[in-house]
């Protein structure tokens, strides 16, 4: 990460919302009422996008920048608006990461990254430290590097600067790292994870990193997280303010 020493802005997962395969999303309001925005990354640059505050648009067409104003408009000034971005195991990561600044620099700070498995996991963009928004702690967060190498494939895993050979020994290592202990007080209660991946690395090796720290399952099947919170990315302002619009929100869809 560039520029460490500036204020970031860091995209916060909770661990205790991530779903585990069978679970179903833990939200506050019912999904039919929580105003929602959602992106579809698809393979070869493919785009969908919709929101569940209007009836059905009488355009033909519009784009995605204007059809996020109208749901930013159209949301309750009680409530925020959430952005649900489901990216396919063949999206770049730089083109997520893309993304998810644009986004933030439309005001956007609620969000949900899905995989390809439907494995949903919520974070959080702030512009400066807040609740639920580790960065301040005296653990210093586990940095989880993916390095690419031709065509989106994988060529090498770091935790810190140790390289593991396999997402089983990424796993193993976390857990060794983390220890048994639970519950306040203990490591995996404060524990932050960073993925730091090259732009051109493929969403599926992010994907399989996610499972591989978030935690295992135990010999009698239960889920045992290993760290509270996965930051999938950290933008440094500077990164953020840098990203040219016209790079996304000319994406259009037809609507019905």
């Amino acid at each position: 990460m560039r520029r460490r020493d500036r204020a970031s802005l860091v995209v916060a997962c909770a661990i205790g919302s991530i779903l585990s395969p069978g679970c179903s999303p833990s939200v506050s309001t019912p999904p039919s009422r929580r105003p929602l925005f959602e992106v579809e990354l698809r393979e070869f640059d493919g785009l969908s996008f919709t929101d569940n505050l209007h009836g059905p648009y009488d355009d033909s067409q519009i784009n995605l920048g204007e059809a996020l104003e109208r749901a930013q408009q159209a949301t309750p000034p009680n409530e925020e608006l959430l952005v649900r971005i489901s990216a396919a195991d063949a999206v770049s990561y730089g083109r997520l990461k893309v993304f998810i600044g644009l986004f933030v620099q439309r005001g956007i700070r609620k969000f949900e990254l899905r995989f390809a498995d439907e494995l949903t996991y919520p974070f959080e963009a702030a512009d400066e430290p807040g609740p639920g928004v580790p960065i301040t702690r005296d653990l210093p967060p586990f940095i989880v590097r993916l390095r690419a190498a031709k065509r989106k494939t994988l060529d090498a895993i770091y935790i810190d600067t140790r390289e593991v050979a396999s997402f089983d020994a990424l796993r193993m290592e976390m857990i060794a790292r983390i220890g048994d202990e639970r519950g306040p007080g203990s490591i995996a209660e404060s524990a932050v994870v960073v993925m730091e991946c090259d732009d051109e690395i493929s969403v599926l090796f992010l994907r399989q990193a996610y499972a591989a720290v978030a935690g295992y399952r135990s010999a009698d099947g239960e889920f045992v997280p290993l760290v509270k919170s996965i930051l999938p990315m950290s933008l440094d302002e500077d990164d953020v303010a840098d990203i040219e619009l016209r790079e996304v929100w000319d994406y259009s869809v037809p609507l019905d």
